[in-house]
């Protein structure tokens, strides 16, 4: 006879074993974070993937950078969370987490933190032709910051009071963070990064072939389309060499000197079309 709720067979579920630690696995993880190593340190290029920032000591690592150090781990940011905002009426202020996907399992393979707020310096003042409108009495206006401008016209280092209009901007800016963040944190990045900024064992001097080109695609007239055009071979899973060969090209910029485009190239890559011989 049965009561119509059967009791399910108890399932017991017995602990998962740790992976053991042999010395044949430490060597060999050593070995692929030397390889990462080695990739990151030849595809950086100072001055537009790490850099002095403005107010700072020591060298940073830029958007660019992270980009290039996240296509080199086959990987890209995931979709941003919002971990704190402030709204008190005087200030913006946001914090944000990034998670770094594996392309090839879909897995997280890491996150970082960002954050920005109305506070800091370049978003807290702005320059006004006139500081009155501004509400500033003649008093005040004397100990303002001032700047000469064109036609002899002065202006004047006052509070910016539209917050409302800057959330875009500081959202963007804690989201670049958390990236920048998330790819020092990978795996052998921080110990590169500190040998390219002179802390460690030198970088080396001669620039790589990936580096030539993206150091002259960044003085070219019109870098912005290349930024656009690696951020989508970024999205479709390719390395820089890897377009390259499909396409059929040892240089971008050579590809487009013998008539070909940008756009012909992402066509290619995407499969949509076959590529071109190789330009001499």
């Amino acid at each position: 006879m049965t009561t119509g709720k059967e009791l399910e067979p108890r399932v017991e579920v017995l602990p998962v074993a740790a992976p053991r630690m042999t010395a044949q696995a430490i060597t060999e993880h050593r070995q692929q974070i030397t390889l990462m190593q080695s990739l990151v340190r030849d595809l950086l290029v100072p001055g537009i993937d790490y850099g002095l920032i403005p107010g700072t000591k020591s060298d940073s690592l830029l958007d660019s950078g992270a980009n290039a150090i996240f296509t080199a781990f086959n990987c890209y940011p995931g979709e941003r969370r919002i971990i704190r905002f402030i709204d008190d009426g005087r200030s913006l202020a946001i914090c944000i987490e990034v998670p770094i996907i594996d392309r090839l399992t879909g897995r997280t393979v890491g996150s970082g933190v960002g954050a920005s707020s109305s506070l800091e310096a370049k978003h807290k003042y702005r320059w006004s032709d006139d500081p009155r409108k501004d509400g500033y009495d003649e008093e005040s206006i004397k100990l303002l910051k001032t700047r000469g401008v064109s036609n002899n016209k002065t202006q004047w280092k006052v509070l910016n009071t539209e917050q409302p209009e800057l959330l875009n901007t500081i959202l963007k800016m804690a989201s670049k963070r958390a990236e920048v963040d998330a790819a020092a944190s990978m795996p052998g990045v921080s110990t590169v990064l500190k040998q390219l900024w002179g802390q460690g064992i030198p970088a080396k001097t001669q620039p790589a072939p990936v580096r030539q080109e993206k150091a002259a695609e960044a003085s070219h007239s019109d870098s912005t389309r290349y930024d656009r055009f690696w951020g989508e071979i970024n999205r479709m899973g390719y390395t820089p060499e890897q377009a390259r060969k499909k396409v059929g090209t040892s240089s971008f910029l050579d590809w487009e000197k013998s008539g070909h485009s940008l756009e012909e190239a992402i066509t290619i890559l995407r499969g949509e079309d076959e590529p071109a011989a190789e330009t001499e």
